[in-house]
């Protein structure tokens, strides 16, 4: 069985989980979020499923 990585960015965090641009980029910048190795002024991506597990722990 394979498992597709499924890698998002904002825009996509935003249509997906309906926050606004300015929630994304707070969430994204939580000290423990997921986000992937970038460069300074690179986009910020997420692996989706690593994101929203991410996100759930923070409900509980």
């Amino acid at each position: 069985m394979t498992t597709d990585i499924v890698v998002i960015g904002v825009k996509d965090i935003m249509k997906l989980y309906g926050f606004t641009n300015k929630e994304v980029y707070a969430l994204l910048s939580t000290k423990g979020c997921p986000v992937l190795p970038r460069k300074e002024g690179a986009p910020f991506k997420v692996i989706k499923d690593e994101f929203e597990r991410w996100l759930r722990s923070r409900r509980a």
